[in-house]
């Protein structure tokens, strides 16, 4: 789930702001919120 969940990130939907470059913030909070989510807050 985390590998797939980086590849959707890279992909762009981590992209909060939308300019082009994912960021290691946004990065980092798309897949915290991703990872809570799938797990159900475990």
């Amino acid at each position: 789930m985390f590998r797939q969940q980086l590849v959707v990130s890279l992909r762009g939907e981590a992209d909060t702001d939308r300019d082009g470059y994912v960021t290691g913030t946004e990065l980092g909070e798309f897949l915290r919120k991703q990872v809570v989510h799938y797990s159900r807050g475990a």
